[in-house]
């Protein structure tokens, strides 16, 4: 069975997602929250008539009104295609707006992804200019960069490096950064820039530390940059670079740098122009099919099927042997993924997903095998990393769920994109003091509601806890790398290891552990059972405890899971612990809930209770 799964945690795929069985109660009033509402329901239509209703009413605040427009513009451009729409939209709304930056910056992605890149740039400078946010700002850098590769002009690439090495400053190893400043370097022939911003893009704080799949495309970027700067690559060089970034997942990059090169492509590079073609097949399918899901299409898999087994067949006869015809197309497709797993480094499937139908897969950038060893047992588990994805799945490409990945018994594919999000989080908490004081202000907030739910419920999930511990262990992560050369790229990376270490090889370890030494025990166990047992492995068997209780622990409320279940038996453990021995647990306050004082254990206290309860 596959299992999909989202923020480390694992849930069986339904035939449709909580979301889309949610109906509205009666006509909502017309606010954009409202509107933001109808659209995690699926419910394009009503979404729109919400947004409009907004901006016809006189009463609306400017910031509703440029929040409408700004909505409906995304709606024009994302799901009908419709620039001209958008931006006539867009240059209505900023007559008289406050907050200009927003539209300025989403007119300029418009302008540029629909063939205006000049245009673009002019919005560019002006969200630039008129930026009241880090994250506007950064936003609007990075339109200036994409602006300025689109137009390729000298000056305004030596200026958009500028820009991006601002936001990488803030966000060391954002990918969209990463990504656009890898593109500057190749075009203004830096080749250290090119290093740094591929050791960026994927967390690279130490050369050592580079895994085996990546390992050969960073040493021959270290070698092209020892020398290359302001010049031009010989032919040789060129072909070395090529593969690199073809090995590494930038193969749109690659085919730029491998059409440079005299004669035609042999060795690796032969298949890379069919195998490019293929990436834009598949992008443009989606792009017909997901705006069409998203405005109500249904019972569209046969169709969305036979696309994409057209673009596969294409690939696999340019640069292979295909099954005949005649083989169904779940066979062709099962052996497809065989091919291109082997042939290009891709894992993934075709299938539903979260309720929606589509592709899910993406180039490998990091494959290890661990003998995990829990309770004197050992079993063999697999952790593989996609990344430079083919396709995203439906409901993550709309932008409702972040499908973390899917997994098997022994085996956990990870997307590694729906992870990295909280490590930046966590960064600007310990290297930004404003987002810091917003933070703590945030967590009295918490702590209010949470002493009149858990005054009544001792076992209730006590929200500013767990924020509280994930500040605490940045701020003490972020201190002992400081001796690094770049502190804030360490952080992450290792922020990244830790939730690795956890939620993979210890907790789902854990399941492939049960399920080989106690497997009749396993299968009759309630997933209840099964997920207790392996968050209990979540923080033995973790190197940072109180972070690994922070996660699925502490943060899933939903008791009609097996997750939600198994937190409240947790939580009540520990609880418990704490009741029966306040003496050891330095400044408890014995007149608040104990359950809002779980912060106070410490790593060694909650490794002894989790290991005295804990049994194989």
């Amino acid at each position: 069975m596959r299992l999909w799964i989202s923020g480390g945690l694992i849930a069986t795929v339904l035939g449709c997602s909580a979301a889309r069985q949610q109906e509205p109660a009666g006509r909502p009033p017309a606010t954009v929250s409202a509107a933001i509402q109808a659209f995690e329901r699926y419910d394009l239509a009503a979404s729109r008539s919400l947004y409009e209703a907004v901006l016809a009413d006189p009463a609306s605040t400017a910031d509703d009104r440029a929040a409408s427009a700004l909505g409906l513009a995304t709606y024009d451009w994302r799901f009908d295609l419709d620039a001209a729409l958008a931006v006539a939209r867009l240059d209505r709304a900023l007559v008289g707006a406050t907050a200009r930056a927003p539209l300025l910056h989403y007119r300029g992605r418009v302008r540029l992804e629909s063939g205006q890149p000049g245009l673009a740039q002019e919005d560019a400078a002006q969200a630039i200019a008129t930026s009241s946010t880090p994250v506007e700002r950064a936003a609007a850098r990075l339109l200036a960069a994409d602006v300025a590769l689109a137009l390729g002009e000298p000056a305004a690439l030596t200026s958009a490096v500028q820009q991006v090495e601002a936001v990488l400053k803030d966000w060391p190893g954002r990918t969209d950064a990463c990504e656009a400043l890898l593109g500057l370097g190749l075009q203004l022939d830096d080749g250290p820039r090119v290093l740094r911003a591929w050791r960026c893009y994927f967390f690279v704080a130490d050369g050592e530390a580079v895994n085996e799949v990546l390992r050969p495309s960073h040493q021959a970027l270290i070698s092209l940059a020892a020398g290359w700067r302001g010049r031009a690559l010989t032919n040789a060089e060129r072909r070395s670079l090529a593969i690199a970034l073809m090995r590494s997942g930038f193969h749109d990059q690659a085919v730029r740098i491998a059409a440079k090169l005299p004669g035609p492509l042999e060795g690796e590079l032969r298949d890379l122009s069919a195998y490019h073609q293929f990436l834009e097949r598949i992008r443009a399918i989606n792009r017909d099919f997901y705006p069409r899901a998203a405005k109500g299409l249904r019972d569209y898999e046969d169709a969305y099927d036979q696309a994409v087994h057209l673009a596969s067949r294409a690939l696999w006869e340019k640069v292979g042997s295909p099954p005949p015809a005649t083989v169904s197309l779940e066979e062709f497709f099962e052996k497809f993924f065989e091919f291109v797993r082997v042939r290009f480094g891709v894992e993934g499937y075709l299938g539903t997903t979260v309720g929606y139908y589509g592709m899910l897969a993406g180039h490998v950038i990091h494959d290890e095998r661990r003998q995990v060893e829990q309770h004197g047992h050992v079993a063999g588990f697999r952790y593989v990393s996609i990344d430079r994805l083919v396709s995203r799945d439906f409901t993550s490409w709309y932008g409702t769920t972040n499908v973390g990945g899917w997994g098997t018994e022994t085996t956990m594919f990870q997307v590694r994109a729906a992870y990295t999000g909280e490590p930046f989080q966590r960064l600007s908490w310990v290297s930004d003091p404003s987002a810091k004081a917003r933070l703590l202000a945030e967590i009295a907030r918490l702590e209010a509601d949470d002493l009149a739910r858990c005054s009544a419920d001792p076992y209730a999930p006590p929200m500013a806890v767990g924020v509280r511990l994930r500040l605490d262990e940045s701020e003490r992560l972020f201190a002992e790398l400081g001796r690094n050369a770049d502190p804030s790229l360490a952080f992450v990376s290792e922020s990244l290891r830790l939730n690795v270490e956890a939620t993979v090889f210890a907790h789902e370890g854990r399941h492939a552990l049960d399920q080989r030494y106690v497997k009749a025990a396993f299968d009759a166990m309630s997933d209840e059972e099964r997920e207790l047992r392996a968050k209990y492995s979540e923080v033995r068997f973790s190197s940072n405890p109180r972070l690994a209780l922070t996660g699925s622990i502490l943060g899933n409320t939903d008791q009609t899971s097996g997750h939600g279940k198994a937190n409240r038996r947790f939580r009540k453990l520990v609880v418990d612990w704490m009741r029966q021995h306040p003496d050891q647990i330095p400044g408890l306050d014995r007149t608040r809930p104990l359950v809002m004082q779980l912060d106070r254990l410490s790593s060694v206290q909650l490794v002894a209770i989790v290991t005295a309860a804990d049994q194989m």
